[in-house]
């Protein structure tokens, strides 16, 4: 659980369109006991500004907490993780930072039919995806949201479901808009059989920002999810009408949005997914990507066009050695400027025992970028090996080197950077 602070996995979130959770036909969650580690590394960098002249070295020195808990079933259920991290720099080129991923589910059941959700995530975010990824371009953001969920089971085959709720989005940085979000949906699915659902979908919402923008948006679709022997295909289609105002300034936009993916169980130790997606939204943060150590998101926008394609390959070998690779793209139209972003991604980690205590980590990252109003084009790779030693059930130690670089049509966002880590974990409990 050391920290991953270069290549390994780049994460896109986008959120199954409208496609609403169904608690009847859901599987049951199980417990996990709660686990507390520490650790502690040091990581050091020729070029620790990512700049492309005068390159400076520094050591970080960085100690983390990492918790994890998932409550026993009951009527209560709550999914928590949290790593916490402070990092120190040898020769002060940075301040001291402070490092927070944080995920909380939860849900209660108050009566047969009425739930209450509640959600936080905690993220530190790149500001600007064009500059390089280092302190001085990273702010916090957290979005918590809450709201009551009410279910009608009309019979064995038909469900209603109705939710509405709260979002407040808040970062560390003043100058990043902060927002409240008010939303609703109304859901109805049928089982047409054991194996195929599908149903309509009603969601709309208003975001308020703290400029006293406002944002509201509509959207009705038509949700399915069809169960095979080794696979399953889900999605949804629907339009959306998004309305944007701003002082004396108002627009409208309207699209199709939709999102169909395909789950694969290749074999009993092979998994695949793929998945396309569009969406008119201002709400990007489904659109994160998680790439060397930070959170890149979609630039702030009233109205945006993502089209997305994700996909996925989990490989588990007899021998224990496990390879995952992943290709993912998107597209960024933003409707009121017509400013068009790429972004595109291979991803491939490997990892194997080379004794029984030993095992050896390699990754590789590369990923495309373009931008249609300066017409850039920007090329990142990010290469690592180590090797983990479990010296204890409890203890571990951990070794990497690495290499990342960025070549770009704009010379000032090029580096070079090479770099070291060695850390130590022990689990408390």
């Amino acid at each position: 659980m050391a920290r991953c602070y270069e290549s390994r996995t780049i994460r896109y979130l986008p959120s199954l369109l409208l496609t609403v959770s169904l608690p009847l036909f859901s599987p049951i969650a199980f417990a996990e006991p709660a686990t507390v580690s520490v650790g502690a590394d040091a990581r050091f960098s020729d070029n620790v500004r990512r700049s492309n002249t005068n390159a400076e070295s520094d050591l970080e020195t960085r100690a983390t907490v990492y918790i994890r808990k998932k409550s026993d079933p009951s009527d209560c259920n709550s999914d928590f993780s949290a790593d916490l991290g402070y990092g120190v720099y040898q020769n002060d080129t940075y301040d001291p930072q402070t490092y927070t991923t944080i995920d909380w589910l939860g849900s209660c059941k108050v009566t047969e039919r009425f739930y209450w959700d509640v959600s936080n995530n905690t993220r530190d975010v790149v500001q600007d995806t064009r500059d390089s990824t280092t302190p001085d371009n990273t702010t916090r953001r957290n979005i918590f949201s809450t709201g009551p969920r009410y279910v009608i089971r009309l019979s064995q085959i038909d469900m209603l479901q109705f939710s509405a709720g709260y979002e407040n989005t808040e970062y560390k940085e003043p100058d990043e808009r902060d927002g409240n979000r008010i939303l609703g949906s109304a859901s109805w699915n049928h089982l047409f059989s054991e194996t195929f659902s599908g149903g309509l979908s009603l969601y709309a919402d208003k975001n308020e920002l703290d400029n006293d923008q406002e944002i509201s948006r509509q959207t009705a679709s038509v949700t399915f999810d069809k169960q095979y022997t080794t696979t399953r295909l889900s999605g949804s289609v629907g339009v959306t009408h998004l309305e944007n105002t701003f002082q004396s300034f108002d627009s409208e936009s309207d699209g199709w949005v939709g999102n169909i993916r395909l789950d694969r169980e290749i074999t009993e130790s092979a998994f695949a997914f793929i998945e396309v997606s569009q969406e008119l939204t201002d709400q990007t943060d489904d659109y994160d990507v998680e790439f060397n150590g930070f959170t890149y998101g979609l630039r702030d926008s009233s109205a945006v066009t993502v089209t997305a394609l994700r996909s996925g390959l989990t490989k588990q070998f007899s021998n224990t050695s496990r390879l995952n690779v992943s290709v993912n793209a998107d597209r960024s139209d933003y409707e009121l400027t017509g400013i068009v972003e790429d972004r595109a991604a291979l991803v491939v980690g490997y990892s194997r025992p080379v004794s029984e205590f030993v095992d050896i980590n390699m990754g590789a990252e590369y990923a495309y970028l373009t931008y249609s109003d300066d017409d850039s084009e920007d090329n990142i790779l990010s290469l690592d090996v180590g090797l983990t030693y479990q010296a204890a059930k409890d203890l571990s130690f951990d070794g990497r080197i690495g290499h990342n670089e960025r070549a770009s049509t704009v010379s000032n966002r090029e580096y070079d950077e090479n770099w070291i880590l060695v850390g130590v974990e022990y689990r408390v409990w």
